[in-house]
């Protein structure tokens, strides 16, 4: 109960001074308020003089070219696991293998953004800093909609009560995990608003996340062979027939994803 609670708190807290410090599937992630890869000389207000905002496109295109090759690669490895996935028998090795091959890509990207948004950092005032941590970012929030996958595959009964076993299951095997990735955030949060913190704890923090996810990824990719398992060939067929929503550019557009959130 207490972890659950703190969980919450830490919940509200970065909620209140969110700064994003972690990538998205689709290779957002850590930025001055945008993201990685956005041009934050497009934030309103900042004032940055000719000389900053050469300085800063010039680090953000030479970052760009830099993850390309990761950021292919990443591309490549989604589309060998959403093959591996349409399998009719799932081969658990192949997927755990290439979700921590993607786990890695992700973590390399994550790496480099890290030292490009503290290069970016060293360019700017301690107020137009403080300009960018009060942007409220809106511009790319995603609007979800409900989707029920019981009704959607019309499970059985039994079907239900195994999925909701199983879910129960990771949840109580997860639990620890994921108290432990909500406090690394906040220890991350609060070490890039600290002027003193250096590179390599920055690096060091994120490897630690990065591998909390990682954990966390394998129990969830666990989970989803498990249900899989329950279902008919005929209902795997239509969970492979979903239709990824309008908008969604990542995040929820692959049924295997979703039908484990």
């Amino acid at each position: 109960m207490r972890k659950a609670i703190f969980i919450l708190v830490i919940t509200l807290i970065l909620a209140v001074t969110a700064m994003p410090a972690s990538a998205s599937p689709d290779g957002r992630g850590p930025g001055m308020g945008h993201g990685y890869g956005k041009d934050i000389t497009a934030i309103p207000d900042l004032n940055l003089t000719v000389e900053q905002k050469a300085q800063i496109t010039s680090l953000r295109e030479t970052f760009l070219k830099d993850i390309k090759p990761l950021r292919d690669k990443l591309f490549s490895k989604r589309g060998d696991l959403k093959l591996f996935w349409r399998d009719k028998n799932p081969n658990q090795a192949k997927i755990l293998a290439t979700q921590k091959q993607i786990r890695m890509l992700r973590g390399q990207i994550q790496d480099r953004a890290t030292i490009q948004r503290l290069a970016v950092r060293k360019v700017l005032t301690s107020e137009q800093q403080d300009k960018i941590k009060a942007f409220k970012h809106t511009a790319y929030g995603p609007v979800r909609g409900k989707f029920t996958l019981a009704k959607y595959l019309n499970l059985s009964p039994e079907q239900k009560e195994k999925m909701k076993a199983s879910r129960s299951s990771y949840k109580s095997e997860t639990r620890d995990l994921k108290y432990d990735l909500a406090a690394k955030r906040l220890e991350m949060r609060k070490l890039f608003t600290d002027p003193k913190t250096d590179e390599a704890t920055l690096l060091a923090k994120q490897k630690e996340l990065n591998s909390l996810r990682q954990q966390l990824l394998e129990k969830k990719s666990q989970m989803k062979i498990e249900w899989r398992k329950i279902l008919t060939p005929e209902q795997i067929t239509k969970l492979d027939q979903i239709p990824h929503k309008r908008g969604a550019k990542n995040r929820g557009s692959n049924p295997h994803q979703r039908y484990g959130a």
